[in-house]
């Protein structure tokens, strides 16, 4: 069971330094182990019978259970997976099954439709 354990906090922590990479972010911040500290410190159970579970308390204080076969629950409330865009974020946009494409920077716009092969620019005022 403390394999399983040292797994999810690896796991956590190679997922908390959003890309930027472990090593960089202990030298550019001078953690040296301060988050695998703070991670092993918080609550997560798991229980492997009669199908695998884990409930977990992240850092910001939301409890997140994911059981093998159901779908997740953060803070009891089930996750929407109907209402997620295929893409979606601060420059990447995209409805599931639209095959139109928006990527934004500042005040640029750029729209790759798939629907008619074509591409769109625009500068926003």
């Amino acid at each position: 069971m403390a394999v399983i354990r040292e797994l999810c906090v690896k796991f956590a922590t190679e997922n908390l330094t959003w890309g930027y990479g472990r090593n960089y972010i202990d030298r550019k911040f001078n953690f040296s182990g301060l988050i695998d500290t703070a991670i092993a410190a918080l609550d997560l159970e798991f229980n492997l019978s009669p199908v695998p579970t884990v409930d977990f308390t992240t850092l910001r204080g939301r409890h997140i259970t994911a059981t093998y076969g159901k779908t997740p629950r953060i803070d009891g409330v089930k996750l929407d997976y109907d209402a997620w865009k295929l893409f979606g974020g601060t420059h990447l946009n995209s409805e599931p099954g639209s095959r139109i494409l928006t990527i934004t920077h500042g005040r640029l716009k750029r729209v790759l439709d798939f629907n008619t092969l074509s591409i769109t620019d625009s500068v926003e005022p």
